[in-house]
């Protein structure tokens, strides 16, 4: 198990910048994000919402990306939401730095023309719940229009059990050349979910298109009461992100701030801080797949 509820998190200023030379980025930062964080690679944050309408609008955002220094990340519409429009303008607004997973309404016969429609104005994915079948003689029509797209596909169903269905495991084998994210530790966010169920749900790794998108700590510990410092969760933490390394790999993993989901829990910079930490006995090599390079990879920033 990692130490990091043994961990000093309150070094600063030059054992900062030492600290991150020697490879141990979570060691460097004081529970107080400095300015314009800096991390030894490239952060790539996979799971950022923005909204006019609900949760935040992009400026709220990039105040909390340029504070934790990350530089990209993905727009992830939330369910729902079925007006891209304004993911498209930031997107626009902001040449190369956001990668756009749009949505849909998957139960749509015209959602595979809506998605061929999306990937040409540059979008890299689109989010889909685990059950959605389309109206029509195929019902898979939204999955197999995702793929002939070229999208990845986001996959949520608001529970670690949605994703234990015979179907789904079909599906994910429908069609093998796209990558399936299964978001927020397959499921596991804010019900904390029995860890069988958790393993269950990690063995769809054995698809080799799949990859598991985890969040910060507070996705899945149990706030301490009374508050401790200075991590702010019961001990011990679920050993969750130990699983998912375990089940995947570094390259088939890939962290998100679910910002601004994350505010009311550890907040945008402890979400990677601390995730950073916990894994910090995995090379950096490992850590830039993890925070950067597999995101890249499966949501990719395309220009506009």
């Amino acid at each position: 198990m990692n130490a990091i509820s043994r961990r000093s998190l309150l070094a600063g200023g030059t054992a900062a910048g030492a600290a991150l030379a020697l490879g141990n980025p979570g060691a460097a930062f004081a529970q107080n994000a400095p300015l314009a964080a800096r991390w030894p690679f490239e952060i790539y944050d996979v799971h950022i919402h923005c909204s006019l309408v609900y949760f935040q609008p992009i400026e709220s955002l990039l105040v909390e990306m340029d504070r934790a220094g990350v530089p990209h990340g993905s727009l992830t519409q939330f369910f729902g939401q079925y007006d891209n429009e304004y993911q498209f303008q930031v997107q626009k607004r902001y040449p190369g730095r956001f990668g756009n997973i749009v949505h849909v309404d998957g139960t749509r016969p015209d959602s595979p023309q809506q998605l061929k429609a999306y990937a040409d104005r540059g979008a890299c994915g689109v989010r889909l719940d685990p059950g959605v079948r389309t109206a029509g003689p195929d019902p898979y029509a939204v999955w197999k229009g995702a793929a002939a797209a070229g999208l990845s596909i986001s996959v949520f169903g608001g529970t670690v059990t949605s994703l234990l269905t015979d179907e789904f495991a079909q599906i994910i084998q429908m069609i093998p050349d796209t990558k399936i994210v299964l978001e927020h530790q397959a499921g596991d966010y804010n019900n904390f979910a029995a860890i069988d169920d958790v393993k269950k749900a990690f063995a769809l790794s054995r698809f080799p298109n799949t990859i598991i998108m985890i969040g910060g700590l507070g996705e899945f510990s149990r706030r301490s009461t009374p508050l401790t410092r200075p991590l702010p969760f019961a001990q011990p933490i679920p050993p969750v992100l130990d699983m998912a390394y375990d089940a995947f790999g570094a390259q088939r993993m890939m962290w998100g701030s679910d910002f601004p989901a994350s505010a009311p829990r550890e907040g945008y910079y402890h979400s990677l801080l601390w995730t950073m930490d916990y894994l910090s006995t995995k090379s950096i090599q490992e850590r830039e797949w993890i925070f950067g390079g597999t995101g890249r990879t499966v949501f990719p920033v395309k220009t506009v």
